[in-house]
């Protein structure tokens, strides 16, 4: 059995990983916040052109720096943000499903994900965040992937539109090139490619 310093030693270091990890939860939360708050305000009409990326060339950039990927027929990079130590990349269709469907890929900064629990934690805080206007999404499922060699479980949810349309939501975490990434799915039901989004899921690398 472990020796008493050893075990305090030990309660000591699960403490930090979960206090890094909370950290995390709040800062992703936070850095969602500000986006969503600061692009309602006059000061956000200053900033945001500083927090979002829209040159090709910079978005591709940032990408590179979270993952690599295929994007999918008839999908292009939307916009990038790198900003306190989080990048992130939205992609979506173009044409006649432009704006019914976005994937985003958020990198963290490095911090401690040890605990399965706590990793959760960290998927639904920013899922609250980032649902879609006024709809509850309520967990409909989950599923396992592969990406970039890793088996990772995404949760589904889905909920319903004032107007009666169908919204769902495929969410996950999964280790990047510089850190860990959470990706979010989230659009309309009648927009949701299956195939295409298994596609770019696969070519994550």
């Amino acid at each position: 059995m472990p020796e008493g310093d050893e075990m305090t030693s030990m309660a000591s270091r699960r403490q930090r990983a979960a206090w890094h990890t909370l950290v995390g939860c709040g800062a992703a939360v936070a850095f969602l916040c500000c986006v969503a708050v600061l692009g309602a305000t006059l000061l956000g009409m200053r900033l945001w052109p500083r927090m979002m990326i829209l040159h090709p060339t910079r978005i591709a950039q940032v990408s590179q720096q979270i993952a690599r990927y295929r994007l999918p027929e008839g999908y292009k990079e939307l916009f990038a943000s790198d900003l306190l130590g989080f990048k992130m990349v939205a992609i979506g269709p173009t044409g006649a499903q432009a704006g019914l469907l976005t994937i985003v890929l958020l990198q963290l900064p490095p911090v401690e994900m040890d605990d399965a629990a706590l990793r959760q934690q960290i998927e639904e805080a920013v899922a609250q965040q980032t649902g879609l206007g006024n709809v509850v999404l309520r967990p409909a499922g989950r599923q396992k992937v592969t990406i970039r060699g890793q088996t990772v479980e995404l949760t589904l949810q889905r909920g319903t539109t004032p107007d009666g349309q169908v919204v769902q939501q495929l969410s996950g975490m999964f280790d990047g090139t510089n850190g860990p990434v959470l990706l979010f799915i989230s659009g309309l039901e009648r927009a949701w490619d299956a195939p295409r989004i298994a596609a770019f899921l696969a070519s994550i690398e």
